[in-house]
């Protein structure tokens, strides 16, 4: 009779996360198994499936799915019942660019889980049981987009969104894992210390025994030899515990005074690195002697440093790149007031305030430079400048250099300044289109409806 064979049922399709499209191969509900069986769709195979999910599987590694799937790079574990995931069981896995394992039972991380994972750019760990992890579990990950390791009821309360729910830096999280980590030995240590506690209590105990034995040995001749053999056995076991205590109180005090030095010489260092290179570069940013290059608008020169321009704006970075003998540039589309406002946040990170600067000419420079934090900041504040007159050249200004929530602004200012022209709820922002039909609006006055479609 023909045995049948074990296997893994799979289920290929098609899935798309945070935008991008990708092959799935879905496990759910069954143990995993060497041999694996299902039925791709549109032609594909094994080797275009990128996207891995398990859902409430039984497994106990990855091992050799690397083979079967060599170009994985998404690993999505839901509902996983183990208590630790260890290196050894994904290292075959390097080139991941996404982890998750959510809503299962990982108590434990430990900190080379990750070694040498060059291209993970999100990791999730969203409503696990944990209550360890090594603080150096995210060393070395420098593509790093999105972590998340908590839960409602969870000490580890952190996450890094590309959207407004971050709860910290990713070196606070780091310090708040060393510290986690640092509170764990603390704890082990007062468990110790109790337990020499309980430890000396019970010595107390056995040298009462042995006291009521020796009043009993001039009444128990017969019995003297066994209880002078059983004292003697005690107190080397007494002297053994003993020592031993004294040992581990020793081991104690010796790493906490070492962690207390450690510690006070990382921050010495630190101030010391830190105040030296801040006035060193103050002392630079100040020397106008240094300044090696000027940038004309209209009649005035502002003498500046050819390295700050090269850090901050990649559209100068470029010409001077392209022109490295040059001594000047001359911008004749940016007015002198709106410049001064970048020469101020060029050199000391300072923004303007309401009142002092035109946003809309502001926003284009910042566009025109590239300076991406000056052009979101006058984006926003320009937001409120949008009048009848301007808001088509708004809406070309935000499409041009990017910025969202500046075109959304100007689009919606479009609809109750052309109140004729129709538009559904589920149509897409098109900005060619919508131009296309306000110019179609002002030629025929006639009611227009603009089919943008998914």
């Amino acid at each position: 009779m023909e045995s049948k064979k074990i296997e893994t049922i799979c289920k290929f399709d098609f899935i798309t996360f945070k935008g991008e499209e990708y092959y799935r191969c879905l496990i759910k509900n069954q143990p995993l198994h060497k041999q694996l069986n299902g039925q791709h769709v549109d032609g594909k195979s094994c080797r275009d499936v990128t996207f891995l999910e398990f859902d409430n599987c039984e497994m106990e590694d990855f091992k050799g799915l690397s083979n079967v799937f060599p170009n994985l790079k998404v690993l999505d574990i839901k509902r996983w019942s183990a208590e630790e995931i260890c290196k050894e069981q994904i290292e075959e896995f390097k080139n991941l660019e996404i982890f998750h394992c959510k809503w299962s039972d990982i108590k434990l991380l430990r900190g080379d889980l990750f070694e040498g994972f060059n291209q993970l750019k999100r990791i999730d760990f969203w409503h696990n049981e944990l209550e360890v992890i090594q603080p150096t579990i995210l060393d070395g990950l420098t593509k790093l987009e999105f972590v998340n390791f908590g839960r409602p009821d969870n000490i580890f309360q952190f996450s890094i969104y590309e959207g407004n729910h971050t709860t910290g830096t990713l070196e606070e999280f780091k310090k708040q894992l060393h510290d986690n980590f640092e509170d764990t030995l603390r704890e082990e240590f007062r468990q110790i210390n109790d337990q020499r506690k309980e430890l000396e209590e019970e010595l107390e105990q056995e040298k009462l025994k042995i006291t009521e034995l020796t009043k009993k040995l001039a009444q128990l001749e017969q019995e003297k030899l066994e209880q002078a053999e059983m004292i003697e056995n005690l107190q080397k076991d007494n002297e053994k515990l003993i020592q031993e205590n004294h040992q581990l109180i020793e081991l104690e005090l010796n790493l906490k005074e070492k962690l207390e030095q450690e510690k006070k010489i990382n921050e010495e260092f630190t101030q010391r690195l830190e105040k030296g290179i801040l006035s060193d570069v103050i002392g630079l940013i100040q020397d106008e002697s240094a300044r090696d290059f000027n940038i004309i608008i209209k009649d005035h020169e502002f003498p500046v440093h050819k390295c700050i321009l090269q850090a901050r704006s990649p559209t100068l970075a470029e010409i001077l790149r392209n022109n490295p003998e040059a001594q000047n540039i001359n911008l004749t589309d940016i007015d002198e007031d709106v410049f001064e406002k970048i020469f101020q946040f060029l050199y000391a990170d300072e923004l303007p305030s309401d009142n002092e600067v035109d946003y809309l000419k502001l926003f284009r420079a910042a566009g025109v430079l590239k300076i991406e934090d000056l052009k979101n900041f006058a984006g926003v504040k320009a937001c409120n400048s949008i009048r009848k007159e301007n808001a088509v050249e708004v809406l070309k200004l935000s499409s041009k250099y990017e910025h969202e929530e500046l075109k959304n602004c100007a689009f919606d200012q479009i609809k109750k300044f052309y109140p004729k022209i129709k538009f559904d709820n589920n149509w897409i922002r098109d900005t060619k289109k919508i131009l296309g039909a306000i110019e179609k609006k002002r030629a025929s006055r006639i009611p227009v409806r603009i089919s943008l479609r998914k």
